[in-house]
């Protein structure tokens, strides 16, 4: 069941469609009181001159979400709409389930602990006239300290596949595009989500195109051991993207680069005893290739 709508409560959401709308804003939630407010900020504040919607989707938040965007709804410049899942449907159901109960032409992602600038939502409108399927440039200076931006060195020229690729946090997306592509694979719960659809709008003739005014400042982990499970859940996601697309689209490491990257570890968890820099990297690698390990194993395919 494509929007999995059995999982969403639409009598808690009070939702009432409009078609007034030019763009409507999809920000996913789960438990993101820490940083939620600052991004719910931002988007106030976005200089955009057509009409826009926000619609917030959260996964089942235990910790006072719900209560952050109840209490912005009031002073808001745009109507906010809350939808709320249950069973941890993972990210792609709750995108699906927002961008259905929309009318709008034009769909943009904003994550919940990032913070878009104030010409984000402008930009995004922009490109998406001149392509069907645009991501916003990550900046992640401002919010990171120099050990957790070493984690992630390059997050739009990733190598590991052999299409363009955009991430979900300030993506853009026609909604036709959406429908022809039969929405975001909900198989995908976390990880790889995004780099899916992006594969298959590419193998659609549809490849996606950074936007380079549209800037996002990425939040990255913090802590060695959250660093860890993010880049273990990404691991087992592209193995999972390999099973699906093959070796031609998402290629596997050679056995020498394997051994390479396993030693590369080792040396920079020695290094990190005494240097930040070193075990965020470190772990972040580490999570990886257990990952790449784990997800081998749960999908039946090598991707070591």
């Amino acid at each position: 069941m494509l929007f999995a709508a059995t999982q969403s409560s639409r009598a808690q959401s009070g939702m009432t469609q409009s078609a007034a709308a030019d763009i409507a804003v999809i920000l996913p939630t789960y438990n993101g009181a820490p940083h939620l407010a600052q991004q719910l900020e931002a988007l106030r504040h976005q200089d955009i001159q057509r009409d826009w919607e926000l619609v917030v989707v959260d996964a089942g938040s235990s910790d006072g979400t719900i209560d952050i965007v109840e209490a912005a709804k009031a002073s808001y410049p745009v109507p906010i709409r809350t939808i709320q899942l249950h069973g941890a449907p993972g990210i792609n159901a709750g995108l699906n389930e927002a961008i259905a109960s929309v009318h709008c032409e034009l769909l943009a992602i904003a994550e919940q602990d990032d913070v878009v600038e104030q010409s984000w939502l402008r930009a995004i409108t922009t490109c998406l006239r001149r392509a069907h399927l645009v991501g916003s440039r990550l900046d992640t200076a401002r919010l990171n300290t120099p050990a957790a931006r070493g984690t992630k060195l390059a997050l739009t020229d990733n190598p590991r596949w052999n299409a363009p690729t955009v991430v979900a946090t300030g993506m853009g997306v026609r909604r036709e595009l959406w429908t022809h592509l039969r929405g975001f694979d909900e198989s995908f719960r976390y990880g790889g989500n995004d780099i899916e659809f992006c594969i298959r709008a590419a193998q659609a003739g549809f490849p996606s195109v950074v936007c380079q005014e549209a800037v996002v400042h990425y939040r990255l982990r913090t802590t060695p051991r959250s660093a860890y499970r993010q880049a273990k859940a990404y691991g087992v996601a592209w193995a999972q993207l390999h099973k699906v697309f093959g070796h031609e689209v998402v290629p596997r490491r050679g056995t020498i680069s394997v051994l390479r990257d396993w030693a590369r570890v080792c040396r920079w968890l020695v290094r990190g005893v005494g240097d930040e820099r070193y075990r965020m990297r470190a772990c972040y690698r580490l999570g990886e290739n257990v990952g790449y390990v784990r997800g081998s194993v749960r999908h039946r395919v090598l991707y070591l």
